[in-house]
C-alpha cells in the first residue's frame, strides 16, 4: 500500500504547488481530488483495482503540459508533467505489492 500513500502525497503536492506557483488553473485541484479519491478507494477490498484509474488524472496533467501555448514552459506546467510521470509510474504498482503471492500464502497456510 506504499504506492497509494505516495499517490496521496502527490495529490497534496499538487494542491500545495497550486499556491506555491500561484497558478490559477482549476484542473490541478481537480486532478488532486481525483488522485485522492482513487487512492483512498483502492483501500476498500472490492475496489482494490481503483489505483489503475490514476492514469486519468495523469493523462489530464500531461495534456495540460504538452498543449501549453508558449515554448519555455513555466515551472507550474513543468510540475504538472513531472507529477503526471510519477503518478503513471505509481499507478501500475499493485496495492499489495509487498505481500506474498496468493499461492504462496495458501501453501504456507497449509504447512
Amino acid at each position: 500500500m506504499w504506492a497509494r500513500i505516495c499517490e496521496i502525497l502527490l495529490g497534496i503536492w499538487l494542491v500545495a504547488s497550486h499556491f506555491l506557483f500561484s497558478l490559477h488553473h482549476w484542473l490541478g485541484i481537480l486532478c488532486a481530488i481525483l488522485i485522492w479519491a482513487f487512492a483512498l478507494l483502492s483501500y476498500i477490498g472490492p475496489l482494490n483495482k481503483m489505483h489503475l484509474l490514476q492514469i486519468i488524472p495523469a493523462a489530464l496533467l500531461l495534456y495540460i503540459g504538452y498543449t501549453f501555448p508558449t515554448m519555455p514552459l513555466p515551472l507550474s506546467i513543468q510540475n504538472y508533467i513531472l507529477v503526471a510521470l510519477f503518478l503513471s509510474m505509481f499507478a501500475i504498482i499493485p496495492s499489495h505489492a509487498s505481500d506474498h503471492p496468493r499461492p504462496w500464502k495458501r501453501y504456507l497456510k497449509n504447512l
